[in-house]
């Protein structure tokens, strides 16, 4: 085995003197010459090959013995991990020694008592033996039985302890014993002369015994392990050591420097520390790149002294120490101090090693300690108090007090003695205390009294050493301290009266004997005063009460504190009573001593037992009670909670207590619970009132709520609960809350509520349905009232009629709902429909999506945005009316059966309102066609009448208008008839003009007749029309350039706008050109000269419209109501002539044409006269055809 220096070292510092090392050699030279040359190595496995129980000489086990400790102090000299290398080396050493087990127990202090305690850290064992390093029973293991001290003794003396167990103690026996511990040996193991632990050998199958060479090489090992543990406590130590280094320099409060200055003048920071930022505002980085950063931020006042501190360090390589001023880039102000030793290395340069700290607070401080120290002069010159400083030989070196403090001058005072100053008794007094304290060198303290004028006065001196050979002394007036002591000790005097006289018991002990006790004391206890004076205090305190009472004793923490205790005490007669010991530290008669009070609560005891009692009994009803139970102050802070489960209140009682109502409550319910804790802490009467903690119901109307009790969702139903709350006082400014749970009740009672409730709704609404007798008018009351009682986006009512068609008759929706009303559905819904009302008697859908559904009412849903819905059949008389159906448009909805059983109620009273309206309506229809009829014929009557009374007017009108327009031109030929007869001859000359006029009255007087004739056929036999295909446009063109001197005539305006391609129609030209030129010739005479006269046309929905327009005087609504009816004529003008039936023909041909015809107008606007024809053919097929 090869060991370099360090090991040899470390293996040096193992053994305990320089013999042992000596010793430790040889064996590892005998270890290295019984190798095998191939291999000098001995492993564990070279052990494992003997069987250790097999018996071998001595000699050879010896040998054995000592290979397998160079081993495994190889293995702790050479071994990387601590932990592993020991663990090697015992599993080596168990190996060599042939042991069963071996194992390694730490000493030291218990961490409470700071008694010596064993603790196993590491352990081998052989196979088949039971190990102990996980046993609690090693850990902590006292050394407090008799045994187990004297082991601990032999140990801590460096002994080696070994033996057989049967020939141990029986005590001894047991414990090894239960280890199967035959034969052990313990050697003890010393770190620096300080017992560390031990290292033991356990034999469980054979008794060994030890051989004394054996115990020498043990005891080496254990002085190796033990230099193993040093050495790694050491490079521990050291480890957490450069550990705390690191974080010095990382924490120290200033800079740790490296400065460079070189023979050629240069200066460079080699290293500054992060404290570099703080403390220059400077990156280290930039100081150490530029030197003159660090003298740049000197204080001018100060960097001459900065400089040649430098330079006087380096010259005379004594230590730098400068203090200065600098000012940090920011401006502040600071005060620093730099320290560094020169070292002056090889090439010639210096280099310090500093550190550079900021003072400026010390250099406040050290202001702060002047300004200080000059306070506390003055307050020592202004101390009453006088002072003295005396040589050893009494007299008198100094002296600081005024006249009226010392009554006697300062010159008659300093030079002099004490015998000169003050009477010999004090004098000769003080030069023994100045005596004593010189020798001694403590302060002394003493007292004495002086005769002045007016009268004696107390003094204390304090007399303490203050140089060589000579006191300072301190002199006090205790005249009224002694006042007031002699004052207390008469206080005393009145306390020792009351203690005789109180009538509870006061016992004075030092802890140990009574001292003194009260008269009282002898009533309760049954001693007399001179039995208990010196009896153990303990004897007076029942034997079972007696160790709680010592330990009150012991846990005091110092002499003065007070104590309060509760035991049972015992009498001279052995009887057993309470009592309650309150006691304080007093000093009695020179002494520190405990007063305690004894006061006898038997009594007290006796009713806390029954309190008690009845609390156990009170609590258990409380427990057994699942209400919620609150103690609330008057601020409403929970001051307790008693609840089965956490689940039961809003939060757990753990975090409840403390909060206030307001913290933990809804804000109206927080109210209204602290009205009824006012109201009980006024009245003090116990208050009741019930509230609800519920979720709000976006969907659920008040009254709906009422009506279904809304029964909630899982997730709400755990938040929706209701209480009864009753609210008692409970003590001062507090009350208790006992809070039930009546939420069943609640709900049994509403839905009892609920039900009747629905039956009366149901009553109400079907009373209000069959009401009205109105089909119309019951049926959306009923969409009405079906939707605001189960709160539905959308109530309708359908009708089919014989064909399977559906129309949606009535109807309620919400906001934002599509309505339906008036919407029809062909026959395929109806078979749907049916279908399945045949099939179920209530058709409910609580999701569309999710539901199976026809592919007709799927598009319904959809283009309706149904998401649920449910539906029943209306049947009067059994026959298939239709269907009351609700919607839910804005979410899925799942129907409860009480809302189908209220759908289909509702539906019944519908049928039976729908019966009664069919049956008044035919009782109506029976009275209304009686009554109608009589109406009728009345109103026939009357009509004709009124035709009667018009007729006659207008024949009246037209009659009027008929001879006079007659008789103008009849009077006009028959002028000139005679003035033609006036004239002589038989032939009378007759000029062409007058011809003409004749002509011309003849004509008029013909169109007359013939209009009345024509008017006449029209209404007996109808237009006859001689039809042909005409193209309206080119008819007008020829029309209107007929009518164009007419026009001209007028000084009127025209304009055609008919298109020219305008389409075919069948018409009879002629009497379409009577209509054209009878409707402007109107517009010409009817209205004054320069009218304007516009001609349109187009094609609308298969007619051919055409538009007269004019902008003259018009005509009221009146007029152009009346102005198509025959006899009626237009505005009077100066050009109006005929008898009213033109228009009327117009009319009469229109009509027959198949078209119609009107007039549009107002007064002083114009008239705009229209009619339309149909078109021989088709818009769609005149197409096609010009597409062909």
């Amino acid at each position: 085995m090869i060991l370099d220096l360090d090991r040899l070292q470390a293996l040096r510092d193992c053994c305990a003197d320089e013999a042992a090392f000596i010793r430790l050699q040889k064996v590892l030279a005998i270890a290295q010459s019984n190798r095998p040359a191939e291999n000098r190595r001995i492993s564990a496995d070279h052990f494992a090959a003997a069987d250790p129980h097999h018996t071998q000489p001595q000699e050879s086990r010896g040998s054995r013995l000592l290979q397998g400790v160079a081993e495994a102090t190889g293995q702790l000299l050479m071994g990387d991990d601590y932990n592993e290398a020991i663990a090697r080396a015992l599993a080596i050493l168990g190996k060599t020694t042939g042991v069963d087990r071996v194992h390694i127990f730490t000493i030291e202090p218990h961490p409470e008592t700071g008694e010596p305690v064993a603790n196993q850290k590491l352990e081998w064992v052989r196979e088949s033996i039971t190990a102990h390093i996980h046993n609690p029973a090693f850990q902590s293991f006292s050394f407090s039985s008799p045994s187990a001290t004297e082991w601990y003794r032999a140990i801590a003396a460096g002994q080696i302890v070994s033996g057989l167990t049967r020939e141990m103690p029986p005590e001894e026996q047991e414990c090894l014993l239960a280890q199967d511990i035959l034969a052990i040996l313990v050697v003890p193991i010393r770190i620096d002369s300080e017992l560390w632990g031990f290292i033991g050998f356990d034999d469980c199958r054979t008794e060994r015994q030890w051989s004394q060479d054996e115990k020498a090489a043990l005891s080496m090992m254990a002085a190796s392990i033990g230099g193993a543990i040093a050495r790694q406590q050491a490079v521990t130590a050291l480890r957490q050591s450069e550990s705390r280094l690191k974080k010095i320099a990382a924490n120290v409060p200033g800079m740790i420097y490296q400065f460079l200055y070189r023979t050629n003048g240069v200066r460079q920071v080699l290293y500054a520390s992060s404290g570099c930022q703080e403390l220059l505002e400077l990156d280290p980085q930039a100081v150490q790149a530029d030197f003159s950063l660090i003298s740049s931020l000197c204080h001018p006042a100060d960097r001459d002294s900065f400089e040649q501190a430098i330079a006087d360090s380096a010259a005379a390589l004594e230590p730098w120490n400068w203090e200065g001023r600098i000012v940090t880039p920011s401006g502040k102000l600071k005060w620093v101090q730099g320290f560094s030793r020169p070292e002056q290395q090889e090439n010639g340069d210096l280099l310090w090693d500093g550190v550079l700290v900021d003072i400026t607070d010390r250099k406040q401080v050290e202001q702060n300690l002047r300004e200080s120290e000059a306070r506390y002069r003055a307050m020592l010159d202004a101390s009453p108090d006088l002072m003295f400083r005396l040589s050893r030989n009494g007299r008198y070196l100094d002296f600081k007090g005024n006249a009226a403090s010392a009554h006697v001058p300062r010159e008659a005072i300093v030079g002099h003695y004490l015998h000169d100053v003050i009477t010999a008794d004090v004098a000769d007094m003080f030069w023994q205390e100045i005596q004593q304290t010189l020798a001694s060198g403590e302060l002394r303290t003493c007292e004495y009294s002086l005769p002045e004028a007016t009268g004696l006065r107390d003094y204390e001196a304090r007399i303490v050493v203050s140089g060589e050979d000579e006191v300072l002394t301190v002199v006090q007036d205790v005249t009224d301290r002694k006042r007031v002591e002699r004052e207390l000790r008469e206080s005393e005097d009145r306390l020792q009266i009351f203690f005789n006289a109180t009538f509870e018991t006061v016992i004075i002990h030092d802890f140990g004997k009574i001292i003194d006790v009260n008269p009282a004391a002898e009533q309760l206890l049954g001693y007399s005063t001179a039995e208990m004076i010196g009896m153990p205090v303990m004897d007076l305190v029942a034997p079972s009460h007696r160790e709680a009472v010592s330990r009150t004793w012991q846990s005091l923490t110092s002499p003065n504190q007070p104590y309060e205790y509760e035991a049972m005490g015992v009498r001279k007669d052995g009887t057993y009573f309470f009592a309650a010991v309150c006691a304080k530290a007093i000093h009695y008669k020179g002494r520190s001593v405990r007063v305690a009070g004894v006061r006898n609560i038997t009594e007290r005891k006796r009713t806390e037992a029954a309190i008690r009692q009845s609390e156990a009994r009170n609590r258990a009803l409380v427990n057994a009670i699942p209400d919620l139970m609150f103690r609330i102050s008057r601020d409403g802070t929970y001051l307790d909670c008693k609840a089965e489960r956490d689940g039961d209140v809003l939060l757990p009682p753990s975090q409840l207590i403390g909060k206030t109502v307001y913290e933990v409550l809804p804000p109206e319910l927080a109210q209204q619970r602290m009205h009824y804790v006012e109201q009980a802490l006024e009245t003090g009467k116990i208050q009741l009132f019930e509230y609800q903690l519920r979720l709000t119901h976006n969907r659920a109307s008040r009254l709906y709520r009422q009506l279904t009790s809304d029964q909630p969702t899982p997730s709400e139903a755990s938040a929706t609960r209701d209480y009864e709350a009753r609210v008692v006082v409970s003590g001062e400014d507090e009350v208790l809350a006992i809070v039930r749970d009546i939420t069943e009740r609640k709900r049994v009672e509403h839905q009892l509520w609920a039900s009747a409730e629905r039956d009366r709704l149901l009553g109400e609404i079907a009373l209000r349905i069959r009401q009205s007798l109105d089909l119309k008018a019951i049926l959306s009351t009923a969409a009405v009232e079906v939707r605001y009682l189960l709160q539905a986006d959308r109530v309708s009512i359908s009708h089919y009629d014989e064909n399977g068609v559906s129309v949606v008759v009535a109807e309620s929706v919400a906001e934002n709902v599509l309505p339906t009303l008036g919407s029809v559905m062909d026959r395929s819904i109806y078979d749907e429909v049916k279908a399945i009302f045949e099939r179920d008697r209530i058709y409910i859908v609580n999701d569309t999506e999710q539901t199976e559904s026809p592919p007709v009412l799927k598009e319904y849903y959809k283009h309706y945005q149904i998401k649920a819905g449910i539906a029943v059949p209306i049947m009067p008389d059994g026959q298939f009316f239709g269907s009351l159906v609700v919607n839910q448009c804005s979410s899925t909805r799942e129907w409860q059966p009480f809302e189908a059983d209220l759908i289909d109620r509702l539906a019944t009273q519908v049928t039976i309102a729908i019966q009664q309206s069919q049956l008044y309506q035919q009782v109506q229809a029976l009275n209304a066609g009686l009554e109608q009829q009589v109406e009728e014929r009345t109103a026939q009557l009357q009509q004709k009448m009124q035709e009667l009374q018009q007729l006659n007017q207008l024949k009246d009108e037209f009659l009027n208008a008929f001879s006079h327009d007659l008789r103008t031109p009849i009077m006009g030929v028959s002028l000139v008839l005679k003035n033609l007869l006036n004239q002589s001859g038989d032939i009378v000359p007759i000029t062409r003009s007058i011809v003409t006029r004749m002509l011309q009255s003849s004509e008029h007087q013909l169109q007359l007749i013939n209009s009345l004739l024509q008017a006449h056929m029209g209404e007996t036999q109808g237009v006859v029309l001689h039809c042909e295909l005409i193209q309206l446009g080119l008819l007008t063109q020829v029309i209107l350039e007929e009518l164009e001197p007419l026009v001209v005539k007028n000084q009127a305006t025209l304009k055609n706008l008919v298109p020219p391609d305008l389409p075919l129609v069948t018409a009879d030209p002629l009497q379409l050109r009577r209509v054209f030129e009878n409707l402007i010739t109107n517009a010409l005479n009817h209205n004054p000269p320069g009218v304007d006269l516009t001609i349109s046309a187009r094609v609308e929905e298969e007619m051919i419209r055409f538009n007269f327009q004019d902008n003259g005087v018009g005509m009221s609504q009146e007029v152009s109501d009346r102005l198509f009816e025959r006899y009626v004529r237009g505005p009077k003008s100066r050009h109006s002539t005929g008898i009213g039936l033109g228009l009327y023909l117009c009319r009469q041909i229109i009509t027959a044409h198949g078209g119609q015809i009107g007039v549009y107008s107002a007064p002083n606007v114009g008239s705009t006269f229209w009619l339309t024809l149909p078109l021989a053919i088709s818009s769609v097929a005149q197409a096609n055809l010009q597409e062909d």
